[in-house]
């Protein structure tokens, strides 16, 4: 089938070449699209079916010392099951460089060095392809066939260009050695350039492009091809680039005198691409777009006869199919352009589903008062929460909201939920009292975040001691996960009341004088003296020393104090004594004042006696107070004589109930007591003065007393029973 295309094609002239003529070739083939170079893109639409491509890739410059390489050759079958456009890139032969030069169209190596007469190297012939979109970085290829290497200028040396085509092009040839010949391109790498004379002049080759020469005397450009082959250097030539058919189905890819090889029909030496239909068995359908899951639609084929559908169905041209998902189905059969052949047919139903709507947001966690953009997909149409149509929208959620889209395709509608977290921060701010008197702090206390800034003071605490001056409002910010608030307290200042305190007396005062101390202020409501203990603007005191008294007023908030000093003249010192605090009737005792002073005054008949000592005989027990002065303050002091109604030794008898014997007495007395008085009673013993000497309790009915310890002389006893003298006499010891 190769050599009958060649035969036909080989015979026509070269202005036949142009896109979409139809040929007829024998039965198995009915329309044949044939693209030759033009210098830029061009385009074929091919209908569903099966098609044979053909590329040719152009051939490399020649040049003085050297031809140079010639293109690959590339085939396969490619089947479509729709209508589909393909960009085809036709490559253009190299030349003969005798100034800077670019190589042959689409991907041949150029020259860009500085040329001196006599050293002119041929560029690289361009390789051909088809693109299944349009570009200019050779992506998407699906087949390719490699452009030839330019031959070598060099006066001396002779190379010609390396072939293109093949999994790997053929590296040029030079009569000074390899190391001066440029590589070929292969399936994953652009050929090497020259390693031989000055480094850099000679280039490697890339994806779809040949190495330039970039230098002088003679170089050589590597071919285009899937890679382009390298550069040459001083008599080497340029390598061929690679042929590809990875985009079609039992492809090769060869280069001349390769198994496969067929010579390019264009004698010119540009590339060249021919597309045969193989059979015109089709399929198309009645959807003319996507359809929705469960719709049914009908597949109709060309074939006349042989139906076989990839369903199992064999006797229909057209049958009807609900794909649930996007589907391909297969037709062979037998076509009837031409007559009798045997074709296949590809169709892939889209199927669209009810849309899966999603929604993406900016940020699913946001602070307050901060927007959120929110986009949803998978529909083509959206209606919001609120009315929105539009894809994006903008929200500013004030507390933890769940935001609703609906979307809306061909296929009926879906909604998604999403729900943005708004991190409250619930900073509070408080204070250990709002009301603070002049002078006074107060604690500040945050609470509900994480982190504080107080101001106007500027703590970084969750308290902080402030001292106002005047009525003040303090903020504090809180931070909690990246989010800010703020709380405010506010506190007032309270004057303090002012308070002053005066005594009626400014002048010193004798020990006990009664002083009042008065308090005034013009704002506050309550007093406390200290240590009067008065509660009341006034008080009256009488110091015994010279005090400071402090009095608190207070406003019902705040208060202050103030202090008046009452000073106390120095006052005599006195006690009394008596020479005898125990006497019977009719018997006289000494009482003396303990200190001298200008004046005496006794009382208590002692005949007012104006001396430091007086004598007084009292009928019954009495009390003598003495006032002493020292010329500007007086004392006081107290001495009582009690008097006994004794008549004798055995007197004091009143109480037959109680005896005392002997009486005088060597040292043991006996104590006789009834039982009625023997009852928490006891015998106490004075001596002439009224010293208490002894004392013992009285246990029994008959108890004697040990007086050995005493002195001789007389004695006065008292005998008590439950806290009552119920018995007084005088005793004797010898």
């Amino acid at each position: 089938m190769k050599r009958k295309i060649y035969k036909v094609l080989s015979g026509v002239k070269q202005s036949f070449f142009t896109l979409a003529a139809t040929v007829m070739f024998g039965t198995a083939h009915s329309q044949t699209y044939t693209l030759n170079y033009t210098g830029s893109v061009q385009t074929v639409t091919l209908a569903a079916g099966s098609y044979s491509i053909q590329a040719w890739g152009a051939d490399g410059g020649d040049a003085l010392r050297g031809t140079g390489g010639k293109g690959g050759y590339s085939e396969g079958t490619l089947t479509l099951g729709s209508p589909t456009t393909y960009y085809v890139y036709v490559g253009g032969k190299g030349s003969t460089a005798t100034a800077a030069t670019a190589g042959g169209w689409n991907g041949g190596g150029g020259f860009t060095g500085t040329f001196s007469s006599g050293y002119n190297g041929g560029t690289g012939g361009g390789g051909t392809d088809i693109r299944t979109t349009m570009n200019t970085t050779y992506a998407n290829r699906i087949i390719v066939a490699g452009g030839g290497g330019g031959a070598t200028g060099y006066s001396t040396y002779t190379g010609n260009g390396g072939n293109g085509g093949g999994t790997t092009g053929v590296a040029g040839a030079s009569s000074r050695g390899a190391t001066y010949a440029g590589g070929g391109g292969t399936q994953t790498a652009g050929g090497t350039a020259a390693t031989g004379g000055i480094n850099g002049y000679s280039l490697a080759g890339g994806l779809g492009i040949g190495g330039d020469y970039v230098g002088t005397l003679g170089g050589s450009a590597g071919g285009g091809g899937y890679y382009g082959g390298g550069s040459g250097h001083w008599g080497g030539a340029g390598g061929g680039g690679s042929g590809y058919t990875g985009g079609v189905t039992g492809g090769i890819t060869a280069q001349l005198s390769q198994p496969g090889f067929v010579t390019n029909p264009d004698p010119t030496g540009n590339g060249m691409v021919i597309i045969t239909s193989l059979c015109n068995v089709n399929v198309s359908s009645t959807a003319t777009s996507a359809i929705c899951a469960g719709t049914t639609v009908t597949l109709t084929t060309s074939a006349v006869s042989n139906y076989t559908w990839s369903t199992g169905n064999t006797t229909s041209a057209s049958i009807a199919v609900t794909p649930t998902s996007t589907t391909t189905y297969t037709v062979s059969g037998t076509g009837s352009n031409p007559a009798g052949c045997t074709g296949s047919a590809v169709i892939t139903i889209t199927v669209n589903n009810t849309p899966t709507v999603s929604i993406a947001a900016s940020s699913t966690t946001v602070c307050p008062g901060a927007a959120v953009t929110l986009t949803a997909s998978g529909a083509n149409t959206y209606t919001w929460t609120g009315g929105s149509t539009n894809t994006v929208v903008s929200y500013t959620p004030s507390a933890t909201t769940n935001y609703t889209v609906a979307g809306t395709n061909a296929c009926g509608t879906a909604s998604a939920n999403l729900a943005v977290t708004v991190n409250t921060v619930p900073v509070t701010a408080s204070a250990s009292s709002t009301l603070v008197c002049a002078g006074s702090s107060a604690t500040l206390t945050a609470g509900g975040a994480t982190t504080y800034t107080w101001a106007p003071q500027g703590g970084q605490l969750a308290t902080t001691v402030v001292t106002p001056t005047a009525t003040t409002v303090y903020t504090v910010s809180g931070t909690s996960f990246g989010c800010i608030r703020t709380a405010t307290v506010q506190l007032t200042s309270v004057a303090l009341p002012t308070v002053t305190a005066v005594a009626s007396t400014t002048a010193a005062v004798c020990a006990g004088t009664p002083v009042t101390l008065n308090a005034s202020s013009g704002t506050a409501t309550s007093y406390t003296w200290m240590p009067a203990g008065g509660n009341t603007a006034t008080t009256t005191v009488m110091p015994s020393a010279n005090t400071v008294y402090t009095v608190t007023g207070s406003n019902g908030t705040c208060s202050a104090k103030a202090t008046v000093t009452v000073n106390v003249l120095a006052s005599p010192t006195v006690t009394a004594i008596a020479s005898r605090t125990l006497i019977c009737v009719n018997e006289s005792a000494v009482i003396t004042a303990s200190t001298s002073a200008t004046s005496y005054t006794w009382s208590g008949n002692a005949n007012s006696a104006n001396t430091m000592s007086v004598t007084v005989s009292p009928t019954v027990t009495s009390n003598y107070t003495v006032t002493v002065s020292n010329g500007t303050c007086t004392a006081q002091a107290t001495v009582s004589v009690s008097v006994s109604p004794c008549t004798g030794i055995e007197d004091l008898d009143s109480a037959t109930e109680i005896s005392v014997f002997p009486n005088p007495t060597n040292g043991m007395v006996n104590i006789a007591i009834t039982s009625e008085l023997l009852n928490n009673s006891s015998i106490e013993v004075y001596d002439a003065v009224g010293k208490l000497v002894l004392r013992e309790a009285l246990s029994k009915q008959s108890t004697s007393v040990n007086l050995n310890r005493l002195e001789e002389g007389a004695y006065f006893y008292k005998i008590a029973s439950n806290g009552q003298y119920v018995k007084v006499g005088k005793l004797i010891k010898h």
